[in-house]
């Protein structure tokens, strides 16, 4: 009995003490249900163990509301963004953004950033050229990528870049010797269990300089450097809404021997430019160029217009040029944003669903546990509601789709208590009359019946949630008939432990436009 005992606290004291490299990976060779907030937990802990920079680690803060997407053998995906891939064996992926992957063996992404990856063998990774934070490698094999910029990564083999990278750190990494502007290595306790690397002596850190830094493939031969540097920083500053770059990185396109450099700045903007050489000849132009011979020109600033001619609130493009040449912003005066006073409802009929789209679909998230948006509706009088119809996009939609569907109060023109929440279920009808489908899914119109929810004449805001276990990837499309921000009213928030607000600075919720929805009304009983 004693050794039983003595086992069994050996036993419970070797998964305690786990590598947090290995936690995440038996996680995925298990093939057990995952909740994501446990996900979160031990990634959250991977990156304190390696002491990841705070910027690069807040970009993961929330991946607790991500969906869980388990990967079957022999499966590859085509697009992810924010979800968590768990997967038994190998993960092939062609493009993520914004997404954690843990597998048990190899992952392979053929572009991409914003990740965290996990692997119990080798990563494979290539960087979009427009996400220029990488994100975070723990393989217990070895990494392979041509440039990283903002990344930690740990191999426990080696790490190979085979190009300039950018503000990238090695935890326990041997890694090939490349230019690295802003290089970091450290050591410390192991990821995975029995593998253990120690920093050569003298090896730390060899931080950005002032240098014209950049990461990603040049095409050698290409152009000079020194014409990229004093022509592509300040012709992209003339595309960007400020004069601040943040990054920049390049990638060769072999077939015509020319780079395309993505300049990175204002946060959220980017601007491109095309270098190439011509036999003896450099050129290097915006992209796309704007005709066939615009690679061969350099944009040459119009004559200003004479002193008077341009109002302040001149839209033209040669006034707001002359604007922005001097500095300023694209109007001299920006105009409050206004929407007229809402109109009090005259009937008891709930209808601002969009069933036809001329336009591109636009919307909200809307999941529990995470971002919630709520439209505003109001009675003239008592009814029963019996069913709701919505639209929305998603990645697929199923028969009996489950969503969570929360009736609560106004409360001086934001959601107050809450009447009633409920668990519907949904059946998703594919939209074709869609002009400009999404770049994402689909559109879809859903219908559910419901359990008879009972309301008092009043004012009144309707919530309709993706669950907190779906992969739907629900967005909420906007009202009929809405115009700029303006509409029947709408608010959101963060979380449920977040307050309400509006979408918009400077406009009262029950101002701003809708979501797209229509209630099934009837006389409450007697």
């Amino acid at each position: 009995m004693k050794r039983f005992f003595a086992a069994l606290c050996t036993a419970g004291t070797v998964a305690a003490l786990a590598a947090p490299g290995d936690k995440l990976v038996k996680l995925a060779r298990d093939g057990d249900a995952v909740d994501p907030g446990y996900i979160h937990r031990d990634v959250v802990g991977l990156l304190a163990a390696m002491d990841v920079s705070p910027r690069l680690r807040e970009r993961f803060d929330r991946t607790g509301e991500w969906n869980v997407r388990r990967l079957m053998p022999g499966e590859q995906l085509d697009s992810v963004s924010d979800v968590i891939v768990v997967a038994r064996g190998n993960a092939y992926i062609k493009s993520v953004g914004r997404a954690i992957v843990i597998a048990a063996n190899d992952v392979e992404i053929d572009e991409g950033g914003d990740v965290v990856v996990v692997a119990g063998g080798n990563i494979r990774f290539r960087q979009g050229r427009l996400t220029p934070w990488g994100g975070v490698f723990v393989a217990r094999g070895g990494f392979d990528a041509p440039w990283l910029s903002h990344a930690a990564v740990h191999a426990a083999r080696n790490a190979t870049l085979s190009h300039a990278s950018l503000d990238v750190m090695f935890y326990n990494t041997p890694w090939a010797r490349t230019a690295i502007y802003g290089l970091e290595q450290r050591s410390g306790p192991p990821l995975f269990d029995g593998v253990a690397w120690r920093l050569p002596a003298g090896v730390t850190r060899t931080p950005a300089g002032a240098d014209f830094q950049f990461a990603g493939e040049r095409c050698e031969p290409g152009v000079p450097m020194q014409d990229i540097r004093n022509r592509i920083p300040a012709m992209a500053t003339q595309k960007l809404p400020c004069k601040a770059i943040d990054d920049m990185i390049v990638t060769c396109d072999a077939k015509k021997s020319e780079e395309l450099w993505t300049v990175h700045g204002c946060t959220n903007w980017f601007a491109e430019v095309v270098a190439r050489r011509r036999g003896d000849v450099v050129e290097i132009a915006f992209a796309p160029p704007p005709g066939p011979h615009g690679s061969q020109s350099i944009r040459v600033e119009p004559a200003p217009p004479a002193p008077g001619t341009c109002a302040p609130d001149d839209a033209s493009p040669r006034c707001t040029l002359a604007r922005i040449a001097a500095g300023g912003s694209f109007t001299d005066s920006e105009k409050p944003v206004s929407c007229p006073e809402p109109v009090a409802a005259t009937s008891n009929r709930v209808d601002q669903l969009q069933r036809i789209w001329s336009k591109s679909p636009g919307g909200g998230r809307s999941k529990a546990g995470g971002a919630e948006a709520a439209s505003f509706f109001e009675l003239v009088q008592a009814a029963r509601i019996l069913g709701i119809d919505w639209s929305g996009i998603a990645a697929t939609a199923y028969d009996h789709e489950a969503f969570l569907v929360r009736v609560f109060r106004d409360a001086a023109g934001t959601p107050g208590a809450l009447v009633k929440e409920l668990r519907v279920s949904a059946q998703p009808k594919p939209v074709v009359d869609v002009k400009y489908p999404p770049p994402r899914g689909r559109v879809y119109l859903f219908r559910a019946d419901t359990a008879p929810i009972d309301l008092a004449a009043g004012r009144y805001w309707l919530s309709v949630l993706e669950p907190i276990d779906s992969a739907m990837q629900f967005i909420w499309t906007v009202e009929r008939d809405s115009a700029g921000p303006c509409g029947s009213g709408s608010a959101s928030r963060k979380t449920e432990r977040e307050p309400w607000a509006s979408l918009y600075s400077g406009l009262a919720p029950r101002r701003t436009r809708g979501y797209s929805f229509a209630l099934e009304l009837h006389a409450p009983p007697r």
